[in-house]
């Protein structure tokens, strides 16, 4: 008789299929060595098949994840994109023009009756500055204070008891100036204007104005 599975003559079971599928080289001399040889090819086929089929979800796996991998770089380059278009350039650093302050007065003085202190700047060009004046009159009698920005040569006036010019003034414990003065000397004058008494006063006075020309 022949081998169903590959036409050979045999008697009994067909030794070269028997080696095909066992990989052995006993031969099995009984009825049921074809259904056994038959139901291991089945399950060495089906094992094959899902192996198969496992390598390809996972390559599809792999490909799916690459995709994404893909698509996200590409969003995030186009935003990055977009974002660096949209965004307006950051403005040129602006060159601060130098601020200069000066003290003027930081100290607790006894003013007598018609006594006055003063403190003298000087001004190289026109320019605005900032004056600010205060003074704490410990045993004052308002009006008992005054204060004067003067310029140079009404100050000589001032010292001479002649009829001057005040460039700003006021009878208070404090005052502000904020406006251009021309290149010049200056003072600021705190007097004692009671007629009786005399007053101790703590003072404060800064002076602030900014650098035009840094260069020069």
């Amino acid at each position: 008789m022949q081998c169903p599975h590959c036409g050979k003559p045999q008697s009994g079971v067909c030794p070269d299929c028997d080696r095909s599928y066992f990989q052995v080289g006993l031969t099995i001399h009984n009825d049921s060595a074809l259904a056994a040889l038959k139901e291991r090819k089945e399950l060495i086929d089906k094992h094959n098949a899902e192996l198969k089929k496992s390598k390809a979800e996972e390559a599809a796996k792999w490909k799916f994840r690459i995709k994404v991998a893909v698509a996200i770089t590409i969003g995030l380059s186009v935003a990055a994109r977009i974002i660096m278009r949209d965004t307006p350039p950051n403005p040129p650093p602006v060159n601060e023009t130098p601020v200069t302050r000066v003290t003027l007065f930081d100290s607790e003085v006894r003013l007598e009756v018609d006594e006055n202190i003063e403190a003298d700047f000087s001004i190289e060009e026109r320019r605005n500055v900032i004056i600010n004046v205060s003074a704490e009159c410990h045993s004052c009698f308002y009006p008992s204070l005054a204060i004067y920005l003067l310029d140079e040569d009404n100050y000589r006036r001032f010292e001479a008891r002649e009829p001057y010019d005040q460039i700003g003034g006021v009878d208070a414990d404090s005052y502000c100036f904020n406006d251009p003065l021309d290149s010049g000397h200056y003072y600021v004058v705190l007097q004692n204007t009671s007629d009786s008494e005399e007053i101790v006063i703590n003072i404060k006075a800064s002076l602030i104005y900014k650098q035009e020309n840094p260069g020069h």
